[in-house]
Protein backbone atom coordinates (compact mmCIF):
# COMPACT_ATOMS: atom_id res chain seq x y z
CA UNK A 1 0.00 0.00 0.00
CA UNK A 2 3.17 2.49 0.41
CA UNK A 3 4.08 1.75 -2.72
CA UNK A 4 0.05 2.69 -3.98
CA UNK A 5 0.60 5.98 -2.17
CA UNK A 6 3.79 7.09 -3.24
CA UNK A 7 2.79 9.18 -5.49
CA UNK A 8 0.61 10.84 -3.46
CA UNK A 9 3.60 11.82 -0.68
CA UNK A 10 4.34 14.40 -2.87
CA UNK A 11 1.76 16.60 -2.38
CA UNK A 12 -0.36 14.94 0.81
CA UNK A 13 0.17 13.74 3.89
CA UNK A 14 -1.00 10.11 3.48
CA UNK A 15 -1.30 7.81 6.78
CA UNK A 16 -3.25 4.66 6.69
CA UNK A 17 -3.89 0.78 8.02
CA UNK A 18 -5.06 -1.90 6.06
CA UNK A 19 -7.88 -4.12 7.29
CA UNK A 20 -6.85 -7.68 7.66
CA UNK A 21 -9.65 -9.27 5.65
CA UNK A 22 -9.61 -9.15 2.22
CA UNK A 23 -13.29 -8.27 1.66
CA UNK A 24 -13.03 -5.16 4.14
CA UNK A 25 -11.77 -1.65 3.34
CA UNK A 26 -9.07 0.20 5.33
CA UNK A 27 -8.86 3.21 6.47
CA UNK A 28 -6.59 6.06 5.01
CA UNK A 29 -6.18 9.53 5.50
CA UNK A 30 -4.90 12.21 3.49
CA UNK A 31 -4.28 15.66 3.88
CA UNK A 32 -3.20 18.65 1.30
CA UNK A 33 0.35 19.86 2.21
CA UNK A 34 -0.77 23.40 0.54
CA UNK A 35 -3.23 23.99 2.85
CA UNK A 36 -0.62 24.00 5.60
CA UNK A 37 2.53 25.69 6.18
CA UNK A 38 5.86 23.95 5.91
CA UNK A 39 6.62 23.79 9.68
CA UNK A 40 3.32 21.90 10.24
CA UNK A 41 3.51 18.46 11.94
CA UNK A 42 1.01 15.07 11.13
CA UNK A 43 1.45 12.81 13.90
CA UNK A 44 -0.53 9.44 13.18
CA UNK A 45 -1.42 6.88 15.32
CA UNK A 46 -2.89 3.46 14.78
CA UNK A 47 -5.61 2.48 17.30
CA UNK A 48 -7.40 -0.52 15.70
CA UNK A 49 -5.86 -1.63 12.75
CA UNK A 50 -7.92 -1.37 9.91
CA UNK A 51 -10.62 0.37 11.56
CA UNK A 52 -9.44 3.47 13.70
CA UNK A 53 -6.95 5.53 12.53
CA UNK A 54 -5.93 9.15 14.36
CA UNK A 55 -4.05 12.07 13.25
CA UNK A 56 -3.18 15.07 14.99
CA UNK A 57 -2.36 17.64 13.12
CA UNK A 58 -0.77 20.60 14.74
CA UNK A 59 -0.12 24.25 12.55
CA UNK A 60 0.80 27.74 13.29
CA UNK A 61 -2.47 30.22 12.64
CA UNK A 62 -1.31 34.15 13.31
CA UNK A 63 0.82 33.61 16.67
CA UNK A 64 -0.49 30.92 18.62
CA UNK A 65 -0.32 26.78 17.56
CA UNK A 66 -3.80 25.11 16.53
CA UNK A 67 -4.50 21.32 16.81
CA UNK A 68 -6.86 19.56 15.11
CA UNK A 69 -7.08 15.64 15.85
CA UNK A 70 -8.72 13.88 13.64
CA UNK A 71 -10.65 10.50 13.83
CA UNK A 72 -10.83 8.26 10.66
CA UNK A 73 -13.38 5.43 11.60
CA UNK A 74 -14.73 2.28 10.48
CA UNK A 75 -17.15 0.40 12.92
CA UNK A 76 -17.31 -2.76 11.81
CA UNK A 77 -17.14 -6.01 14.22
CA UNK A 78 -15.48 -3.79 16.80
CA UNK A 79 -14.13 -6.02 19.72
CA UNK A 80 -14.82 -4.82 23.34
CA UNK A 81 -11.00 -4.28 23.67
CA UNK A 82 -11.38 -2.05 20.50
CA UNK A 83 -14.08 -0.05 22.05
CA UNK A 84 -11.90 0.06 25.01
CA UNK A 85 -9.06 1.36 22.79
CA UNK A 86 -10.94 4.31 21.32
CA UNK A 87 -12.59 5.39 24.47
CA UNK A 88 -9.36 5.72 25.99
CA UNK A 89 -7.71 7.47 22.64
CA UNK A 90 -11.17 9.65 22.55
CA UNK A 91 -11.26 10.84 26.50
CA UNK A 92 -7.30 11.43 26.06
CA UNK A 93 -7.99 13.98 22.89
CA UNK A 94 -11.20 15.65 24.54
CA UNK A 95 -8.89 16.02 27.80
CA UNK A 96 -6.49 18.03 25.52
CA UNK A 97 -10.02 19.99 24.46
CA UNK A 98 -10.99 21.04 27.78
CA UNK A 99 -7.55 22.50 28.29
CA UNK A 100 -7.15 24.32 25.22
CA UNK A 101 -10.52 24.81 23.69
CA UNK A 102 -9.77 27.72 21.80
CA UNK A 103 -7.05 25.71 20.40
CA UNK A 104 -7.84 22.51 20.25
CA UNK A 105 -10.77 20.47 18.49
CA UNK A 106 -11.87 16.90 17.50
CA UNK A 107 -13.05 15.87 14.18
CA UNK A 108 -14.56 12.40 13.75
CA UNK A 109 -15.41 10.75 10.46
CA UNK A 110 -16.17 8.22 8.86
CA UNK A 111 -18.56 4.71 7.88
CA UNK A 112 -20.02 4.49 11.72
CA UNK A 113 -22.51 1.73 10.54
CA UNK A 114 -25.87 3.19 12.12
CA UNK A 115 -28.26 6.20 12.11
CA UNK A 116 -28.56 8.74 14.07
CA UNK A 117 -31.83 9.49 16.37
CA UNK A 118 -34.77 10.41 13.84
CA UNK A 119 -33.24 9.19 10.61
CA UNK A 120 -34.30 5.89 8.44
CA UNK A 121 -33.31 4.58 5.83
CA UNK A 122 -35.25 4.95 1.93
CA UNK A 123 -36.42 1.36 1.23
CA UNK A 124 -36.63 0.76 -2.08
CA UNK A 125 -38.22 -2.35 -2.32
CA UNK A 126 -41.84 -2.14 -0.52
CA UNK A 127 -41.59 -5.74 -0.11
CA UNK A 128 -39.19 -6.01 1.92
CA UNK A 129 -39.69 -5.39 6.01
CA UNK A 130 -36.55 -3.15 7.05
CA UNK A 131 -35.06 -3.12 10.41
CA UNK A 132 -33.43 0.39 11.25
CA UNK A 133 -29.63 0.02 12.65
CA UNK A 134 -29.75 2.86 15.51
CA UNK A 135 -26.57 4.06 17.68
CA UNK A 136 -25.54 1.03 20.06
CA UNK A 137 -25.37 2.65 23.74
CA UNK A 138 -21.53 2.59 22.99
CA UNK A 139 -21.80 5.21 20.69
CA UNK A 140 -24.31 6.86 22.09
CA UNK A 141 -22.16 7.46 25.24
CA UNK A 142 -18.80 8.28 23.30
CA UNK A 143 -20.80 10.69 20.85
CA UNK A 144 -22.81 12.09 23.73
CA UNK A 145 -20.93 15.10 23.59
CA UNK A 146 -20.31 15.77 19.59
CA UNK A 147 -22.24 18.07 17.57
CA UNK A 148 -22.87 15.71 14.46
CA UNK A 149 -22.38 17.66 11.07
CA UNK A 150 -25.85 17.74 8.73
CA UNK A 151 -24.84 15.34 5.57
CA UNK A 152 -27.77 15.80 3.06
CA UNK A 153 -28.41 12.91 0.91
CA UNK A 154 -28.22 9.45 1.80
CA UNK A 155 -24.59 8.02 0.54
CA UNK A 156 -24.70 4.29 1.58
CA UNK A 157 -26.86 1.18 -0.29
CA UNK A 158 -27.91 -2.10 1.16
CA UNK A 159 -27.67 -4.58 -1.35
CA UNK A 160 -29.29 -7.45 1.17
CA UNK A 161 -32.19 -4.97 2.15
CA UNK A 162 -32.42 -3.02 -1.29
CA UNK A 163 -32.34 0.31 0.82
CA UNK A 164 -30.10 3.54 0.98
CA UNK A 165 -29.13 5.68 4.33
CA UNK A 166 -26.98 7.49 5.38
CA UNK A 167 -24.24 5.53 7.61
CA UNK A 168 -21.61 7.99 6.50
CA UNK A 169 -21.04 11.17 9.36
CA UNK A 170 -19.13 13.39 10.67
CA UNK A 171 -18.68 14.54 14.04
CA UNK A 172 -16.86 17.22 16.00
CA UNK A 173 -16.02 18.24 19.50
CA UNK A 174 -15.65 22.01 19.84
CA UNK A 175 -16.80 24.70 22.46
CA UNK A 176 -20.03 25.53 21.80
CA UNK A 177 -19.37 29.34 20.76
CA UNK A 178 -16.81 28.53 17.86
CA UNK A 179 -20.02 27.10 16.07
CA UNK A 180 -21.64 30.27 15.86
CA UNK A 181 -18.14 31.38 14.11
CA UNK A 182 -18.14 28.53 11.82
CA UNK A 183 -19.06 27.80 8.61
CA UNK A 184 -20.24 24.22 7.71
CA UNK A 185 -20.90 22.51 4.50
CA UNK A 186 -21.09 18.86 3.91
CA UNK A 187 -22.48 16.91 0.85
CA UNK A 188 -22.75 13.48 -0.62
CA UNK A 189 -20.93 13.57 -3.68
CA UNK A 190 -22.61 10.58 -6.04
CA UNK A 191 -25.22 8.54 -5.66
CA UNK A 192 -24.53 5.02 -4.04
CA UNK A 193 -26.98 2.54 -5.83
CA UNK A 194 -24.82 3.80 -9.07
CA UNK A 195 -22.00 3.35 -7.66
CA UNK A 196 -22.63 -0.59 -6.86
CA UNK A 197 -23.93 -1.01 -9.73
CA UNK A 198 -21.05 -0.31 -11.18
CA UNK A 199 -19.06 -2.68 -8.50
CA UNK A 200 -17.12 0.59 -7.22
CA UNK A 201 -18.31 0.52 -3.94
CA UNK A 202 -22.04 0.34 -1.52
CA UNK A 203 -20.23 3.87 -0.14
CA UNK A 204 -20.54 7.07 -2.08
CA UNK A 205 -18.01 9.48 -0.83
CA UNK A 206 -18.87 12.56 1.44
CA UNK A 207 -17.60 15.84 1.72
CA UNK A 208 -16.61 18.10 4.87
CA UNK A 209 -15.81 21.84 4.52
CA UNK A 210 -15.34 23.55 8.05
CA UNK A 211 -14.20 27.38 7.60
CA UNK A 212 -14.50 30.14 9.54
CA UNK A 213 -17.30 32.99 8.42
CA UNK A 214 -16.08 36.13 6.78
CA UNK A 215 -16.51 38.94 8.60
CA UNK A 216 -20.00 40.77 8.36
CA UNK A 217 -19.14 44.44 6.41
CA UNK A 218 -19.89 47.41 9.99
CA UNK A 219 -22.95 48.45 8.45
CA UNK A 220 -24.71 45.36 8.10
CA UNK A 221 -23.30 44.07 12.09
CA UNK A 222 -26.21 43.71 14.07
CA UNK A 223 -26.31 46.43 16.95
CA UNK A 224 -25.10 45.63 20.54
CA UNK A 225 -27.16 44.63 23.18
CA UNK A 226 -26.88 47.03 25.52
CA UNK A 227 -28.14 49.77 22.92
CA UNK A 228 -31.40 47.79 23.01
CA UNK A 229 -31.97 47.71 26.87
CA UNK A 230 -31.12 51.75 26.91
CA UNK A 231 -34.55 53.62 27.91
CA UNK A 232 -33.71 55.88 25.09
CA UNK A 233 -33.74 53.00 22.53
CA UNK A 234 -37.40 52.26 23.48
CA UNK A 235 -38.37 55.88 22.79
CA UNK A 236 -36.83 56.08 19.11
CA UNK A 237 -38.38 52.75 18.28
CA UNK A 238 -41.74 53.81 19.66
CA UNK A 239 -41.62 57.19 17.56
CA UNK A 240 -40.58 55.07 14.68
CA UNK A 241 -42.96 52.68 14.63
CA UNK A 242 -45.67 55.87 15.02
CA UNK A 243 -44.14 57.50 11.84
CA UNK A 244 -44.50 54.46 10.19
Amino acid sequence: MKLFFHHFERTHYVAFSPASARDTGGVVTMWCRKHFASNSSFDAEVIIPGRILRTAVSFRDASTTKTIIHYNVHNHNLSANDRHLLSTSLRHATDLCKAAPDTTSIVLIGDVNFLSAGESALTLDTTFTRREQTAPSFWTKTLALFTELELPGHNHYNATSNCTSSINKAFIYAPSWIFTILNFTGRCLDDPTKLHNSKISDHAPISVSIEFLKPLAKGNQPLPNHLFKNPKYREFHDNLVRAA
